[in-house]
């Protein structure tokens, strides 16, 4: 569970590719 969560907050800080940006609402 907590790798996850790290991941996810990974992405929310740096998103990789735009398709997961949008996909984070905290992007917009």
């Amino acid at each position: 569970m907590d790798s996850n969560n790290d991941k996810v907050e990974s992405l929310t800080i740096t998103p990789l590719d735009p398709q997961e940006e949008s996909k984070i609402p905290d992007a917009q």
